[in-house]
This record gives structure tokens, sequence and C-alpha cells, in this order.
């Protein structure tokens, strides 16, 4: 059973695992630019959340390093996660 908060979950119905947006094998210069201005555009707690993933970290040390609560976390990640998909679709 996988956690609701793991970075190897799929993407709604999609083949690509959170892991794959964040730390992508492959990124262009301008893909990288681009991601990160949209993560800027969706304010100061996503685009932490999203910066501590891309390096890699866990979910408890987001949770502790942000000082917020897992219940205000997982909130941020589900709607991270619909950010995403909206990202993945521009």
């Amino acid at each position: 059973m996988q956690s609701k908060l793991s970075l190897d979950q799929k993407i709604d119905s999609s083949d690509i695992e959170v892991r794959e947006i964040l730390r992508p094998k492959k990124m262009g210069f301008e893909d990288g630019i681009a991601l990160w201005d949209y993560a800027k555009r969706l304010g100061k707690e996503k685009e932490r959340i999203m910066r501590l993933m891309a390096q890699g970290e866990n979910d408890q040390y987001i949770m502790n390093k942000m000082n917020i609560s897992k219940t205000k976390y997982e909130r941020l990640r589900e709607e991270l996660k619909k950010d995403m998909i909206r990202y993945l679709n521009l």
C-alpha cells in the first residue's frame, strides 16, 4: 500500500509519477525556467514544497522544515497534484 504522500504515486490515470515532474531525467533550460516560474506563481508554500521535493527531501522532513501539520501538508500536496496536472496540460 502506497502512502498518499509518496512521490512514487501516479498522477491520476497517467503513468507519470510525481517524482518525474519535480526531478525529470532530462530537463532543458527552458523547461526548467518554465516549471519554476509556474511554481512561483502557485505561492510561496507550494513553491517551497516543490523545491524541497526536487532536492529529494521526504515528507516528514518537509513538514518539519516548514513547520506545518500533516493535515495542511496533505491538503497542499493534493492542490499541488492538481496544479501539476494543469501544468502538464498547458
